[in-house]
């Protein structure tokens, strides 16, 4: 796959932070994801389905920006990659973008998944940063993925497999049911109170039981309230830094507790 750059020079990049009115160095991390997604889905043809925050990003248009790449083995899936292939398409990524990168040896490399942590690189404005990538093996996906387009405002629009957005709510509530993250609850409200007409309430019903297969334990709707509440304490403050124009606390509390009754009825 062939993709255009729209940037190339330091100057271009602070033009487009004026611009856009964002953080230079949040976009040039974006700029690396974007070469990375770009390059995982020319090395991996048809074999991958994007997911999670930049996905919504640059799919959905959540104006947040991710610090990691989350994707799911689609074909064949739960089957390992050669770790080493990973690593060397996530190098090119960063070179066809004339970045400075250091991929490591992946922080894990299981038949559940593979992730390289704090892939480290310095980029047009010569400043370190780090990015993740993330690849999961531990299970299929329940929907064919879409083809979205992606790339502005720093590729000529190119596509990639991405997991469609029913499926991604599904894969929120086990997040919200598993950990204590700002965002989980930012990116569900999201989802809820702005990209409704995308998602489908009866096929996150179908699903939900899928992906809580691998968290059962307790009472999920318990569970995801108790997340809730610890969630109260800092949510401005998280979300501030990655975000804007995100659903305040509260609306994205009701929007997702008002659909937990139905989307968990076969749980």
């Amino acid at each position: 796959m062939s993709v255009k750059r729209l940037l190339h020079t330091q100057d271009d990049l602070l033009r487009l932070a004026e611009h856009l009115d964002k953080p230079p160095a949040l976009l040039e991390r974006d700029y690396l994801l974007t070469a990375v997604a770009a390059e995982l889905t020319s090395t991996f043809p048809g074999q991958l389905c994007f997911k999670g925050g930049f996905v919504l990003r640059h799919s959905l248009g959540f104006d947040r920006f991710s610090g990691d790449i989350d994707a799911t083995r689609h074909h064949p899936p739960k089957h390992k990659f050669d770790s080493e292939d990973v690593r060397t398409a996530i190098r090119s990524a960063g070179r066809k973008i004339k970045f400075s990168i250091k991929v490591p040896e992946p922080l894990t490399d299981s038949a559940f998944g593979l992730d390289f942590d704090n892939i480290e690189f310095k980029g047009l404005l010569a400043q370190a940063g780090s990015v993740d990538v993330e690849i999961s093996y531990r299970e299929s996906i329940c929907r064919e993925p879409d083809n979205v387009e992606i790339g502005p405002p720093f590729y000529e629009p190119f596509t990639i497999p991405a997991m469609v957005p029913s499926e991604m709510m599904a894969e929120k509530l086990r997040a919200l049911a598993q950990r204590i993250k700002h965002h989980d609850l930012a990116d569900a409200g999201f989802m809820l109170l702005s990209r409704a007409g995308r998602i489908s309430d009866a096929d996150v019903q179908e699903i939900a039981p899928r992906k809580f297969a691998l968290a059962r334990g307790g009472d999920v709707a318990a569970r995801i309230k108790a997340n809730l509440d610890a969630m109260s304490a800092g949510y401005e403050d998280a979300l501030n830094a990655i975000a804007a124009d995100y659903p305040s606390y509260a609306d994205a509390r009701t929007a997702v507790e008002s659909k937990l009754p139905f989307y968990l009825t076969k749980v």
